[in-house]
């Protein structure tokens, strides 16, 4: 390829060679060659490296793009594995890549389409994905749909995001600096289209999203989508509560106070629901992970924006007991006590020394009942509630 690529395709990788030889095959099979490929590996085992390092010159000695194999270092992670890629990356559009993800073979070319189309007026395209576990089925469209960065922003991206392997966007978000957070170990790739989507609304301009589902999402039992709930809780908690202390809503988008107010409220009862999803999914708990979960909970009902016009305080108070009852069976009360005892240093542990001593003086035995205590001698130590509640 001679000159500058018009677009860079920048694939993470960290082990998983099998993974990444059907990523690269999907590659070759672009209709659109006009790309460079970046491969950022943290592979953590010398013979992973060499796997892959040796998947990637093959691919550079079968087709007529450039290729570039980056090394950054062992388990960087996913953050500033990515990162390293993109600063290495030359196009004037950057495309990234999970290595355990694929593409249909027209995703390139419909994607650059889009940007041709628009002549620069249109600078981020995404897609939604279609997951998949051993073959991968695009759902075909025709054609895409122009949305308002403004829109997206105050309806969307308190419950949803683009995801990483879905997304082309300029070479100019790089260049003024935006790289996706590294104190994140989750969220990285929400909060950097949170960041792209809110330059874009403040030069008020549109995003184009494909009709089609072009991208692969593969679901394995590597993935730790689910598994990590309480990582993905809390940088939530972290991501929205930074729009909200840094005032981002408030400047010149135009919002009411009832769009912000929703935008808020709309992101903790995501939170909440996504919480009670993901903890179902991984019964039975540990008692370590039930007091988490217990944790995150109170913390959450305390985030509810008070006073509140929109949303009733005791729906979310009933959702957290709910949550703990559907892992009353699972849970021996003395062990929960245990966990609660050793909780010294979180934000309730107060409270949770409390209920201890009250669970194991009354010998309740329902995780149900343990959280409904909790819930009664957080609001009182709060000063949410008169100290006779708590009886």
């Amino acid at each position: 390829m001679n000159g500058r690529p018009i677009l860079s395709v920048v694939v993470t990788v960290s082990g998983r060679p099998d993974y990444f030889r059907e990523t690269l095959a999907s590659l070759h099979a672009q209709t659109f060659d006009g790309f460079e490929l970046i491969v950022s590996d943290d592979s953590p085992w010398d013979t992973d490296r060499a796997a892959i390092r040796d998947a990637t010159n093959a691919f550079a000695e079968t087709h007529p793009c450039a290729v570039r194999y980056l090394f950054t270092q062992p388990k960087l992670g996913q953050a500033g594995n990515m990162n390293r890629g993109l600063e290495a990356a030359a196009g004037r559009y950057i495309r990234m890549l999970h290595d355990d993800d694929v593409l249909a073979a027209n995703c390139l070319a419909d994607e650059m389409a889009v940007l041709t189309e628009h002549g620069g007026a249109v600078e981020i395209v995404y897609s939604y994905p279609q997951p998949f576990t051993d073959v991968f089925e695009a759902r075909r469209a025709e054609g895409h749909v122009l949305l308002p960065a403004r829109t997206l922003l105050i309806e969307t991206l308190c419950v949803a995001t683009a995801l990483p392997s879905a997304l082309v966007f300029s070479r100019a978000a790089i260049d003024r600096g935006l790289r996706l957070p590294t104190d994140y170990h989750f969220l990285c790739d929400w909060r950097f289209f949170l960041d792209l989507v809110i330059s874009e609304a403040k030069h008020d301009r549109s995003i184009a999203r494909l009709n089609g589902r072009f991208l692969g999402w593969r679901q394995h039992e590597g993935s730790v989508t689910r598994t990590l709930w309480d990582v993905h809780h809390r940088e939530h908690r972290d991501m929205i509560g930074r729009i909200a202390q840094e005032g981002i809503l408030d400047h010149g988008f135009g919002f009411t106070d009832d769009e912000i107010e929703r935008f808020f409220v709309r992101a903790l009862d995501y939170r909440r629901q996504r919480l009670r999803q993901d903890t179902a999914r991984q019964r039975p708990l540990s008692p370590d992970r039930m007091l988490t979960l217990v944790a995150l909970l109170l913390d959450d009902c305390f985030s509810v924006p008070d006073p509140s016009r929109l949303v009733d305080r005791t729906e979310f108070w009933g959702l957290a007991v709910d949550t703990l009852q559907d892992h009353a069976e699972d849970i021996r009360p003395a062990e929960l006590i245990e966990a609660f005892g050793r909780s010294a240093d979180g934000a309730y542990a107060s409270a949770l020394r409390d209920l201890a001593t009250a669970v194991a003086k009354q010998g309740q035995s329902s995780a149900a009942s343990t959280a409904v205590r909790a819930a009664k001698l957080a609001r009182v130590e709060t000063g949410m509630a008169p100290a006779g509640e708590a009886q």
